[in-house]
């Protein structure tokens, strides 16, 4: 059975368990559908007596899960396995500090102080399911990731991350940074922040409904590569990140009602001088050329 499959099959177990039926009954389904895989089937016509084994070591372990529930339901509401649940909340819990509410709001987690961004990352690097431990650079890599985090939120352009992280911007290091951003942060790393804030302990049906919005922005915010939730709005509308948080502070100030759709609007609706406001700094861009990119972007654009 190749690891696909069994991931799978294992996933498939935590539900079954998750919806309560009768442990003899989800082992049952479960001889079902091993029967079903391609792997278990060559290896029931080439060893029966080692199918038989591989059916019995996958009884036990489904035995073993369904002594703790609660495992297996943060298995199923994280999409990490049950051994990386236990993994991940036994780490929180050695952390020198109990992670509080506050701790998990962007302005803190992303703010100056980082050693609580360089704590969840050091988690997040010891869950398999995030492929974080196959990172080539050794030594500072969990600090560096969380570090390369902090300064892609804060607006840094891919050379300057290049630059800081990568000591120098030729075609390799911004390569890297590529790799880096958009094959690890934008993917375990928004994962993996998103699936600690639901295991850390954070009681959710008593936080607020601003904090919930705020504990919900934090991964986008990682994805997005910006620091505020009109600035997320904006690049959910297909701006570009270079201007996105300039046109976010304008729609801040000029929308009340600030979600997707009224983001959409304000963008169709501006001028090439309200472009031009926020692309002054830009020596490639006229106002008149990012309103055409945007519009490209967005699927906007006429004909």
């Amino acid at each position: 059975m190749y690891a696909p499959q069994w991931e799978d099959f294992r996933c498939y177990i935590a539900h079954l368990l998750n919806e309560k039926k009768e442990l003899q009954a989800t082992l049952n389904e479960m001889d079902r559908m091993l029967s079903n895989t391609f792997g278990y089937s060559e290896l029931k016509n080439i060893n029966p007596r080692l199918s038989e084994q591989l059916l019995d070591a996958t009884k036990k372990y489904t035995e073993s899960i369904a002594k703790n529930m609660g495992n297996v339901a943060r298995a199923d509401m994280t999409g990490f396995s049950v051994e990386s649940v236990k993994k991940a909340m036994l780490e929180i819990d050695q952390l020198e500090y109990k992670l509080t509410t506050s701790d998990w709001m962007p302005d803190s987690l992303f703010g100056p102080s980082k050693s609580k961004l360089h704590d969840l990352f050091s988690v997040m690097f010891k869950i398999e399911q995030l492929d974080f431990s196959h990172d080539d650079q050794q030594g500072r890599k969990k600090t560096r990731m969380a570090d390369i985090a902090q300064a892609w939120i804060e607006g840094k352009t891919i050379q300057d991350i290049a630059v800081s992280f990568f000591d120098g911007s030729g075609s390799n290091e911004i390569s890297k940074v590529y790799k880096t951003i958009y094959g690890k942060l934008t993917n375990g790393g928004t994962w993996g922040l998103s699936a600690l804030s639901r295991i850390s302990g954070i009681d959710f049906e008593t936080l607020s409904d601003e904090q919930k919005r705020q504990l919900n922005l934090m991964p986008a915010m990682l994805y997005h590569g910006v620091k505020t939730e009109e600035s997320v709005l904006m690049r959910m509308n297909s701006v570009p990140r270079s201007f996105a948080e300039k046109l976010g502070n304008k729609f801040k100030e000029n929308v009340e009602n600030r979600n997707v759709a009224t983001a959409r609007k304000y963008l169709k609706d501006l001028k090439d001088s309200d472009w031009d406001s926020v692309t002054s700094h830009s020596q490639y861009l006229s106002g008149r050329d990012c309103k055409k990119v945007w519009e490209i972007l967005s699927g906007e654009a006429e004909g």
